[in-house]
């Protein structure tokens, strides 16, 4: 009885903008080139972030940041949160053949953008879902929104027997486009794209014929902590506990060992946060150019979506 409930990761889609969104690094030079007209530095700054950020010719912007000069307004960003959110519910909902009403459980989270009424009442009034479905609002947790979406998620289910659960992530960047001298603030208009996903959850059985992905993560750290112990070779725990033993005794002596984890695992996915992320993961693991060629594909192709889009592709 004390068993945590069997959960299942059932589907997902990810949203992928049209073409005519697309903005390839030229097109976005030429653009900042105007709008930093004013503001040389800003602009020098931003041509020289853009070429190491690794992105592509087809990552995405919203409407509202591809005129002339930028609409960054709240109404242009609840139109990209609407437009990115709705489509990637209305292919989860063809997808797995499910209605609205069939979801007990609605999370929907956003890196940054707060509106009231919430997103999560939005997608509610749009789908027409019963009157009694947990519904959840998140936002202002940027790249961690979809791992506090998805924990909440499993928590709820673990609760409530017989349920479905959505989780559905937008990055929504039209708000957070800066023009101005700060350089910190410069960067995430190189970097972020547009994105969303939406994943659907259970615990009832019935999904039990399908292929099924296992979810988990509050982390890297989290999860190899939680499953080194489960999945490494009995050699690589020893060699770990044997150096955790010899820090204790004198730590100026021994630096800490890093369990190789390509001895448990196949494949990696990293969050595609940008090139310097990846590189650190990459160093920190000791991966090959192979292993993270996924994750830097993603971000070439897709920019940084922060949320599950990237992490899902």
């Amino acid at each position: 009885m004390s068993k945590p409930r069997t959960l299942y990761l059932i589907d997902f889609v990810c949203y992928k903008a049209p073409a005519e969104f697309r903005v390839s690094p030229g097109v976005f030079i030429e653009h900042s080139k105007i709008i930093f007209e004013s503001e040389p530095k800003s602009f020098e700054f931003q041509q020289k972030v853009l070429e190491r950020t690794g992105l592509g010719e087809e990552t995405c912007l919203p409407p509202a940041l591809l005129i002339i000069p930028p609409d960054p307004t709240l109404e242009a960003s609840r139109e990209e949160a609407e437009m990115v959110i709705f489509s990637a519910l209305d292919s989860l909902f063809l997808k797995t053949g499910l209605s609205p009403k069939d979801i007990d459980i609605l999370v929907v989270n956003v890196s940054i953008l707060c509106l009231i009424p919430s997103l999560s009442s939005v997608v509610i009034n749009k789908y027409q879902m019963k009157d009694d479905v947990k519904s959840f609002n998140i936002s202002g947790t940027g790249c961690s929104g979809s791992l506090v979406s998805i924990s909440l998620v499993c928590d709820l289910l673990q609760v409530h027997p017989g349920y479905n659960a959505v989780v559905v992530s937008a990055e929504v960047i039209t708000a957070s486009y800066y023009k101005g001298k700060e350089r910190s603030m410069l960067v995430p208009n190189c970097l972020f794209r547009m994105g969303g996903a939406a994943i659907l959850f259970s615990n009832l059985g019935v999904w039990l014929s399908k292929e099924l992905m296992a979810v988990a993560g509050e982390g890297l750290k989290l999860n190899l902590t939680a499953l080194g112990p489960l999945v490494l070779p009995a050699f690589e725990k020893l060699r770990y506990l044997v150096n955790l033993i010899a820090r204790k005794i004198a730590s100026h002596r021994w630096r800490p060992y890093i369990p190789d984890i390509k001895q448990a695992f196949e494949h990696f996915c990293i969050h595609a946060g940008g090139r310097a992320v990846i590189d650190g993961v990459q160093d920190s693991l000791q991966l090959s150019m192979e292993q993270v060629e996924a994750s830097r594909s993603t971000l070439h192709r897709f920019g940084n979506t922060s949320l599950l889009s990237n992490q899902l592709i």
